[in-house]
């Protein structure tokens, strides 16, 4: 399965510590962007199974009272399953000056993995005295309007979470300077390099090394003017 990684490189001692250490930073739930991380509806009820058993929502309820998690020491680090979207790109790589980490997860840590429900309605729960089970579940339920970024979360402990599995390359943004270029495959000379390209149609391509070296070797010998 693979998973990718957005980066902006205005801080590459965190791209450098991703390649060279194989680990990701887990970051605390409530500096995330989204406002409304860790939101839930708590609904008094009879019921006794808990959310993390019976999934999306419990049987009885009486009302519901808005809420949100809090202090609860969990970190959350967001992967995505798409590389060519141009909003996370925008959003995520520096407005397309960045990069994008291709990961090949490795199937033995595909349950670390939370991919993430969107809806328009908060997550229900019954019960006060939360499970783990039920505070990731809590934390891997977004808003509809995030829908486009695909994503799935490692809920983990704030800190360092250790890739098992391996860095397949390096997605240059179509705006990547020629410095951090060089920089990028200095610190990392074994892994491969691929390149995000606009297309007509505010679409976006993925190419290989070839592939663009020889898109740059036509656009040398095209004739001016054509």
């Amino acid at each position: 399965m693979l998973l990718y990684k957005f980066r902006e490189l205005s801080k590459i001692d965190r791209v450098f510590d991703i390649i060279e250490n194989k680990r990701l930073y887990c970051s605390a739930y409530n500096d995330l962007n989204d406002p409304f991380e860790g939101e839930y509806n708590y609904y008094y009820g009879d019921s006794t199974c808990g959310v993390a058993v019976c999934g999306e929502a419990e049987c009885g309820s009486d009302g519901n009272h808005y809420n949100t998690l809090a202090n609860y020491n969990f970190g959350i680090c967001s992967l995505s399953s798409e590389n060519d979207d141009v909003r996370m790109w925008s959003f995520y790589a520096d407005g397309h000056k960045g990069i994008c980490i291709e990961i090949e997860w490795d199937e033995n840590q595909k349950y670390d993995l939370y991919p993430v429900k969107y809806d328009l309605d908060p997550k229900k729960v019954t019960h006060e005295n939360f499970s783990e089970e039920t505070i990731k579940r809590i934390l891997s339920r977004k808003s509809s309007h995030w829908g486009y970024e695909s994503e799935s979360r490692i809920i983990s402990n704030i800190g360092f979470y250790n890739i098992k599995g391996s860095i397949k390359s390096i997605i240059l943004g179509s705006r990547t300077g020629e410095n951090e270029k060089k920089i990028l495959k200095k610190i990392a000379p074994n892994v491969a390099f691929k390149y995000a390209k606009l297309r007509n149609g505010y679409k976006m391509h993925i190419s290989s090394e070839i592939e663009h070296r020889v898109s740059h070797d036509r656009a040398i010998k095209r004739p001016p003017g054509l």
